[in-house]
């Protein structure tokens, strides 16, 4: 790539330097010189690209990413095909990824992982109201500018709603064993709540700075979120409050139906949380919303390199819950409730008057 560096690639972008790498691809920082800007691009490894398979999978993203724009989105700006190499252009965020923060600084406080985490559900869920289910979230494709802003990438296995016609169907596992949900393990149908399940287990990586599961084998760590269930939380970190614990525990799951829906809804759960705080010390209730009818995409997509791993396809999406605060108790009218019996006393007492009056005519 050196001596593409040297000059246009493409006629219009200079290439800079390799920023990163997954099984798939290779990330390059480069300068648009049409417009002046930054950029990342990110080409499919030559020994790829006669593989219909992984063509598939590379034009996917960019298709599925060009429909979506969210500020917590990586946005996609061009495509493009060199020497039979295809590449896709996105926005270049200047930072480092999640996983590296992980590693150097967690456990995260309560706070802090909850202010990073409804920004990853809120570009997720721009993603789950399109149509498309990522399949692939994990620390390492979640980007943090320096600024302190997410930026969700790597959807490059990312399946459309609308591309599974049959809730029978199953199908090849893609994905990353450490995250990956169980029904997607199995190779099952997906849906938003398997992308809820990997944001779970990145929750439970932030507050505890250990993985919920961890084996040698790709097949034993699949076993393991199919059948086991996680340490507690609180085994790792005493600190982390009992109200996100429950959050946390719903979205891992093992069964889709008994998490949060989609992105949105554990969005909702986790805002609830940071407004009451300490207060939140049961399973927080909720009540279903009428979720937005998604839109249909045929795509899907990558950002930056990815590690590849295990991953599955697409099901139906749920409706999104949100928080329902508990009613406050009615103040007693005791003024009311005064002169209520002072007329129940006055109706009481004219009783033995009428009486009379009735024993009386009824004599005369």
């Amino acid at each position: 790539m050196t001596s593409q560096a040297q000059t246009l690639f493409d006629g219009r972008y200079r290439l800079e330097g390799e920023i990163g790498q997954g099984g798939m691809a290779v990330v390059y920082r480069a300068h648009d010189e049409r417009l002046n800007r930054p950029v990342a691009i990110k080409m499919l490894r030559p020994q790829f690209a006669g593989d219909q398979n992984f063509l598939t999978r590379f034009r996917r993203e960019a298709q599925a990413v060009a429909i979506l724009s969210h500020p917590n989105l990586a946005a996609v700006w061009d495509t493009g095909e060199v020497n039979g190499i295809p590449y896709i252009v996105m926005e270049l965020v200047d930072g480092d990824n999640l996983k590296t923060r992980i590693a150097s600084q967690a456990p995260f406080s309560a706070e802090r992982a909850v202010g990073l985490m409804i920004q990853i559900c809120e570009g997720v869920g721009a993603a789950h109201r399109a149509g498309v289910v990522h399949r692939d979230l994990k620390p390492q494709n979640i980007l943090l500018t320096r600024q302190g802003q997410i930026k969700v990438t790597d959807f490059g296995i990312a399946r459309s709603l609308a591309a599974t016609t049959s809730t029978t169907q199953t199908g090849p596992v893609w994905g990353t064993a450490q995250y990956i949900a169980p029904e997607q393990a199995a190779g099952q149908p997906v849906s938003p709540a398997t992308d809820v399940y990997s944001l779970g287990i990145i929750l439970y990586e932030m507050v505890t700075a250990h993985l919920p599961f961890e084996a040698d084998t790709p097949l034993a760590l699949a076993m393991q979120h199919l059948q086991a269930e996680p340490p507690p939380i609180r085994t790792y970190n005493p600190s982390v409050p009992v109200g996100l614990e429950h959050i946390i525990t719903k979205a891992m799951a093992k069964k889709p139906q008994a998490r949060y829906p989609d992105a949105d809804a554990l969005c909702s759960a986790l805002k609830a949380y940071q407004r009451l705080g300490e207060q939140m010390t049961g399973p927080i209730p909720i009540i279903p919303r009428q979720a937005a009818a998604p839109t249909s995409a045929a795509g899907s997509a990558p950002t930056r390199a990815g590690a590849g791993g295990a991953r599955g396809p697409a099901g139906a999406t749920g409706t999104a819950p949100q928080y329902a605060p508990p009613a406050a108790p009615a103040e007693t009218d005791w003024p009311t409730l005064v002169l209520g019996a002072v007329a129940a006393l006055f109706v009481l007492g004219l009783i033995p008057l009428y009486w009379t009056v009735i024993q009386k005519f009824a004599g005369g």
